[in-house]
């Protein structure tokens, strides 16, 4: 690896950076993008390329880092990117989505393409950035994209999924393809962005979503995952594929039409925090940060150290289901990201540690390739292996810091002395776990805790009958001063909370922030004792986690927890699900028999509302 320091990027930070096969985009610290690479079509967004250098071919190139200033993307800072093979994506902190690069197969998304230039293949391409608005998107907030090789994806802010692009073999998840264009060769494309709502995804709040050249894969707000396209070599990760059907035209092979849920091997019992594809096989993050690993294995992609007994087609051997990666470097530590390319793979542990594996020619996984093995004369890693010519990989804005400073120096350090248990003098027995803690750091930042420990630990309230928990003495007693000054540790029993939540209040205390992908019952849990501990801006923050965690499943139970804790704004989202989604909710278990008249009271106010001002609507029309 070598820091990329020339061009635009000369005295910048990154915070986030895609990559296509020919070109490259990166996001500035102030929301500024960066572009460089092939730039023939429209790819980099540059309207004048007469005057780059050019290769062997004679197509125009950007050598280093160069600001895209072009199109509709001047002023607006960007806060998500994709790169495709020819096309690019990118949403601004408005929540616009802006595309540009080759339409062929509508894969960027415009109704009219008229009057715009054409490519060596005689196909329209955006020579700048231009926003998008035909289709389902018009006046949608988009917050996440994705570019497979022919399609396109975005995720909204409500958690909407939209595709366009190629939806020959299932790309697109569309249960509906009958009016679809086609081209010449017979491929059918959806022109402008439409909504993935087949396969359950219509009720369900999607937070990421990825996309490759043949198949895709979305996770919503609960950990679940969805796949949907070519599942040829195990690539969706769905077991048998024997009763999907074959494309007529496109790619050969089996593929599923519409989102169905990967939930076999090692994802039976596991949650996902996030997704990443390559051409044939998928890498997967858990939110117990662990590595799970599906497809073609040939080569190494896939990172296990035995591949024997795997079942084999034309191309080598592959992994049907999902298969926990933990040969290698990876043994024993926790996974934050991975990324895929379509002969190797990455992954970033918690620790900020690199580790690549898969096909290592011309460089690509970062260390140098003797003694490997050779598969058609390319040397492989066949498990994961550290990158060790580079510095730690920070994960999400802390990549904008070489170090942190002031107080975020301070909130890093304690949550690290937190992780690390040293010198701690309190012992909470939650759930059956013991979490160790710091008095004098508790006492500082909750009065909760100041009074607890102060009245001589005397068995005291945490929470009433909305269910925060109970703390009791299981340690010395006496005057403050001694509770303070004794060396001994104390010990204090919660009782009626998850450790999960209660670990996550101790999280916020010391740093104030919390785990990122936390189920949604996790979450739930940390609102009730931000409740009962009256912990400064902790409610809030989880409340506006959980809005994105509502879906049929959950509703119920989190307005029920929205009306406990005085949640205002959850109540709100909740009852607005609600009313949008009337009939699943009402059929759905947790309504039906739901004892809690107080939530059955608001659901059933909020329909009738919402009846009565349809009403009103009606009849004025007719008036």
């Amino acid at each position: 690896p070598r820091h990329v320091v020339s061009g635009g990027l000369a005295e910048r930070k990154v915070v986030a950076v895609a990559g296509g096969r020919w070109h490259n985009l990166a996001i500035g610290d102030g929301g500024e993008l960066f572009a460089w690479g092939a730039a023939d079509g429209g790819r980099c967004g540059f309207a004048e390329t007469s005057e780059m250098p050019r290769d062997e071919d004679n197509w125009p190139f950007q050598p280093v880092p160069k600001l895209v200033t072009g199109g509709v993307l001047h002023r607006r800072r960007v806060i998500a990117i994709a790169c495709g093979e020819n096309h690019s994506l990118v949403a601004t902190e408005e929540g616009e989505l802006l595309a540009w690069g080759s339409l062929h197969l509508g894969r960027c998304g415009f109704g009219d393409t008229t009057g715009l230039p054409m490519d060596d293949e005689n196909h329209p391409y955006q020579p700048v950035p231009r926003r998008v608005t035909a289709g389902g998107l018009d006046r949608k907030q988009v917050g996440f994209v994705a570019c497979g090789t022919f399609h396109s994806a975005a995720v909204t802010r409500t958690g909407e999924l939209f595709t366009w692009g190629s939806a020959c073999a299932g790309r697109c998840g569309f249960a509906n393809v009958e009016d679809l264009p086609s081209d010449s060769d017979g491929v059918i494309w959806q022109p402008t962005p439409r909504q993935v709502v087949d396969g359950g995804l219509g009720d369900k709040f999607v937070s990421a979503v990825s996309c490759s050249e043949g198949h895709s894969f979305a996770v919503d707000s609960t950990g679940d995952l969805y796949a949907w396209g070519s599942a040829d070599a195990g690539r969706c990760g769905l077991g048998s594929v024997e009763h999907l059907p074959h494309s007529a035209s496109g790619p050969d092979g089996p593929y599923q039409p519409i989102p169905a849920l990967v939930n076999g091997g090692g994802l039976a019992t596991n949650k996902v925090k996030m997704v990443a594809c390559g051409s044939w096989h998928t890498l997967a993050v858990s939110q117990g940060y662990l590595l799970f690993a599906w497809g073609a294995t040939r080569a190494g992609r896939c990172g296990f150290a035995d591949t024997s007994g795997l079942p084999i087609d034309e191309n080598g051997p592959y992994q049907p289901i999902p298969r926990q990666v933990k040969d290698g470097g990876l043994r024993g530590r926790r996974v934050a990201l991975a990324a895929c390319g379509s002969w190797h793979s990455l992954a970033a542990t918690v620790d900020g540690e690199l580790f690549a594996w898969g096909v290592a020619l011309m460089s690509r996984c970062g260390f140098t390739t003797a003694g490997m093995p050779v598969d058609d004369l390319c040397p492989f890693q066949p498990t994961p292996m550290s990158v060790v010519a580079m510095p730690k990989v920070y994960l999400g804005l802390a990549a904008t810091r070489e170090q942190p400073r002031g107080a975020e120096a301070v909130c890093s350090d304690l949550r690290q002395l937190l992780l690390d248990e040293s010198h701690a003098d309190v012992c909470f027995e939650v759930d059956g776990q013991e979490l160790r803690a710091h008095v004098a750091i508790l006492v500082a930042r909750c009065d909760h805790f100041r009074r607890m420990f102060r009245s001589g630990m005397a068995e005291c309230r945490v929470a009433g009958s909305g269910g925060g928990g109970r703390a009791e003495e299981c340690g010395r007693v006496g005057s403050a001063s001694e509770s303070f000054n004794s060396a001994a540790i104390r010990r204090v029993v919660i009782t009626d909370c998850g450790a999960a939540a209660f670990r996550q209040l101790l999280m916020w205390l010391y740093s104030g922030s919390l785990d990122t992908g936390l189920a949604t019952e996790d979450l739930a849990g940390v609102l009730r004792l931000a409740d009962v501990y009256r912990v400064p801006g902790l409610g809030g923050y989880c409340e506006r986690q959980l809005v994105s965690h509502i879906v049929v499943d959950s509703v119920v139970g989190l307005l029920q927890v929205a009306l406990a804790t005085r949640a205002v704004e959850l109540e709100e989202s909740c009852l607005a699900f609600a009313v949008k989604h009337v009939a699943p909710v009402r059929r759905h278990p947790s309504y039906e028999f739901c004892k809690n008249m107080d939530v059955v009271r608001k659901v059933a106010a909020a329909w009738a509302s919402e009846l009565e001002h349809a009403r009103s609507e009606h009849g004025s029309t007719h008036l």
